[in-house]
């Protein structure tokens, strides 16, 4: 996966790492204070039978690209609303996106900067203060499509619709990488938060709707998706635009430094995808040891000496998307357990961090008060050879270790949270003899 796809999932991750075999109603309810679905609009009224909801929706997205395409240039504030997250709170995402015929930039403040210049594309991770990426792109949208898979980047769609003319790539920068991409409906009239009159296109994605808002004036002023999965809550992440159409081309620079320059995200994180640990499938074999420190400073922790004990090894790194979805769910588990006085040990396994071994503790703290979590963590990212001694080339990964010191069930990625959970009563019901 690219990088930056990780870096916009923090906005979307709820969506893209959805159980994709669950499919939504065509026509889920929206609550009546919805900006872009007022109440007297609580469902999408049939559209006219001799206009194609696609045709309906081209025409007003047309519109809108073509005054997007003749501005010398574009200045856009885009702000996503995410939702609370297991009691947590709402968080938002400012990107600030600069764009001319010539030129371009995007940042997401203290995550990523992408700039378009003299025929060259760069790309910078904030964390990642000595190297950064620089490719040729003809356009900024080539530029940013190649880091943001699938389109998986707020901020990508101005930049589309002033250099494509294709309906499906202007709707699929909507959905910011979700797969299988989004079906248009149709479209109706709401009213923005102030009154004014929009057209709404809406749209079925695989994992709820998305509805996308345009101002009478034809420019873009938000969108909605909303997730509506078996077994989880409703989730809506808003988007809102604040447009600035320039009268002079706008300037955009970039000053390399004494900065390494590689060809992609993976050079840019260190990845060496061809190179990674294979995946192995370890249950039956004796897990292998190790001896971690504990984030909270109380003291090393050797797997071997808790033989005769269940335990569950969660392996997640803070920036990845799927991971922060998991954890609260391992958290919940792990404080059940106690609860219900199961005899099983959790630990969640921290790996794959950048920076000073210092640095990375100070962050996994600052991360897991944030969140308020309780589960022990076990500070793995200095050992080179924990995850490849597991065979895992991707996380999260959950590993469950009987009595007997082997492993009885390895399970990598996230599928939903009721999924999750299920999964991990009955694995340690099973390693327990229940």
């Amino acid at each position: 996966m690219k990088i930056l796809t990780l870096l916009t999932a923090i906005a979307i991750a709820p969506i893209a790492l959805a159980h994709p075999d669950h499919f939504p109603p065509e026509h889920p309810d929206h609550p009546s204070d919805h900006p872009e679905h007022p109440s007297d609009h609580p469902e999408h009224p049939a559209k006219k039978a001799e206009v194609s909801a696609d045709a309906a929706a081209k025409a007003i997205l047309e519109k809108v690209s073509e005054k997007y395409k003749k501005a010398t240039g574009i200045k856009e504030t885009i702000t996503v609303s995410l939702p609370a997250m297991m009691g947590g709170d709402d968080e938002k995402l400012i990107i600030e996106l600069l764009v001319g015929d010539t030129v371009g930039s995007l940042e997401l403040k203290d995550e990523i900067t992408a700039t378009w210049l003299d025929g060259n594309f760069y790309f910078e991770f904030a964390d990642v203060e000595d190297k950064f990426v620089k490719t040729k792109a003809s356009s900024f949208f080539e530029g940013l499509s190649s880091v943001g898979e699938g389109g998986a980047i707020p901020g990508l769609t101005t930049v589309a619709l002033r250099e494509s003319d294709e309906l499906n790539v202007w709707v699929s920068t909507f959905t910011m990488g979700m797969p299988g991409g989004a079906t248009i409906l149709g479209v109706t009239e709401g009213k923005d938060a102030d009154g004014a009159s929009v057209d709404v296109i809406n749209c079925k994605t695989m994992m709820g709707t998305l509805d996308i808002t345009v101002s009478k004036e034809s420019v873009l002023t938000g969108g909605v998706l909303t997730i509506e999965q078996p077994g989880m809550p409703s989730m809506e992440i808003t988007t809102s635009s604040d447009v600035e159409f320039l009268k002079i081309a706008p300037k955009v620079t970039f000053d390399a430094g004494d900065r390494e320059a590689v060809a992609s995200p993976d050079d840019l994180m260190g990845i060496e995808e061809d190179e990674g640990p294979e995946e192995k499938d370890l249950t039956g074999k004796v897990a292998p040891d190790f001896t971690l420190a504990r984030m909270d400073g109380s003291g090393d922790v050797t797997l071997s000496s808790l033989k005769g004990k269940v335990v569950v090894l969660d392996f997640w790194a803070t920036w990845c998307p799927p991971c922060r979805e998991g954890l609260p769910f391992l958290n919940e588990f792990d404080a059940w357990a106690e609860k219900e006085g199961v005899e099983v040990t959790v630990f969640a396994v921290n790996v794959w961090e950048r920076g000073e071994s210092a640095d990375v503790l100070n962050k996994v703290k600052k991360f897991w008060a944030d969140k308020k979590f309780t589960t022990a963590v076990l500070m793995g990212s200095a050992d080179s050879k924990l995850t490849e001694n597991y065979g895992i080339n991707g996380i999260p990964t959950t590993v469950i270790i009987g009595t007997d010191g082997s492993i009885a069930n390895q399970h990598s990625g996230f599928v939903g949270g009721e999924a999750m959970l299920k999964d991990l009563k009955e694995a340690v019901a099973k390693a327990l003899g229940k």
